[in-house]
């Protein structure tokens, strides 16, 4: 599988992912979501994930140079249909605090 890389617009909060599939059922190879910018935001930044039932769920991801970096959890593989996702980035390194930006769903 190759990594989803994700271009998103500082002012617009607009995303541009390179793909719109994460995996194929019963797929074992996992890469990686990467989120990269037009003016890098630096912070804590969070994946929220809603799945197709509708619950929410938050993965911390890794910064790596001036990007966002999440390995693709077998989780999200596991579900089939449309799995929503914002990026969320926090001054600290709790999922509660207010954002300082937020993306639009992707």
């Amino acid at each position: 599988m190759k990594d989803i890389k994700t271009k998103i617009e500082n002012k617009t909060s607009k995303v541009f992912p390179d793909g719109d599939i994460l995996g194929i059922s019963m797929e074992n190879l996992q890469g990686s979501i990467i989120c990269y910018f037009d003016e890098f935001v630096n912070g804590t930044a969070w994946l929220e994930v809603q799945m197709p039932d509708k619950t929410k769920g938050y993965f911390m991801m890794n910064k790596v140079d001036e990007t966002y970096v999440l390995p693709i959890k077998s989780s999200l593989l596991k579900q089939a249909g449309l799995i929503n996702m914002q990026l969320r980035i926090t001054q600290g390194e709790n999922i509660e605090e207010i954002p300082v930006y937020k993306s639009n769903i992707f």
